[in-house]
């Protein structure tokens, strides 16, 4: 199937639209890093990411990483071809660029005792999409960072795509989305493709943190 799949349907490079690979040797060293970060909450630049002090509201996460800009056309390309049109093999090629982009511009230390929980699907949504992209992208940075991965929270809420939803609708949507399947470790990695708003992880990041998490960090492919 595979074989015939790429008779067909063969790869292009999202960059240059070769044949071969969906991102060449050439145009993978293109892709430029995020050069600004922003706190989470009010979406205001902030150094490394950090959530300023005096939007650190009970629960909310310390800190956003996101390792692409969105509005560069081959990262919003790559995703969103991955998660509309079924092609997890995207999100593994991103996942594993931005697991070694942030790993070099953060080292590991700074990542020390922490464990790695991707954002997790409804059950059906993710048997509908047939795979869990941030799951992906989790193994990408379980294998750069060298701490472990733990699903740590389940989804018991279908909700609606927050895409076509504006800031509070996202809000309202997000709400009682999630809860723990376990005991929460003190220092949590959250996982997930893109970050707009944040709700999504904030209302993780809550959940998180009302039952036991001390620090949040949390890291996405892109920021849009």
């Amino acid at each position: 199937l595979n074989i015939l799949a790429d008779v067909f349907y063969p790869k292009y490079c999202f960059g240059c639209r070769r044949v071969g690979k969906y991102l060449c040797n050439f145009c993978v060293n293109q892709v430029p890093s995020n050069a600004q970060s922003f706190c989470i909450s009010c979406n205001l630049p902030s150094s490394q990411g950090t959530t300023h002090l005096s939007c650190r509201k009970e629960f909310a996460p310390d800190q956003l990483i996101s390792a692409f800009p969105y509005k560069y056309q081959v990262t919003s390309d790559m995703i969103i071809t991955g998660k509309y049109y079924f092609v997890s093999e995207t999100f593994v090629i991103l996942g594993m660029m931005a697991a070694e982009q942030i790993k070099n511009s953060y080292g590991i230390s700074h990542f020390k005792d922490f464990v790695i929980c991707p954002l997790p699907l409804h059950p059906a949504k993710k048997r509908w999409r047939g795979f869990n992209q941030s799951e992906l992208i989790a193994s990408a940075f379980e294998h750069s960072l060298h701490i472990p991965r733990v699903d740590l929270l389940t989804r018991k809420k279908n909700t609606k795509t927050q895409k076509d939803l504006n800031s509070e609708q996202r809000k309202i949507n997000m709400r009682n989305a999630f809860t723990t399947t376990q005991e929460i470790p003190e220092k949590v990695i959250l996982i997930d493709d893109v970050c707009t708003t944040g709700q999504t992880l904030m209302e993780a990041s809550k959940v998180l943190k009302q039952n036991g998490a001390k620090q949040v960090i949390c890291i996405t492919l892109a920021k849009d």
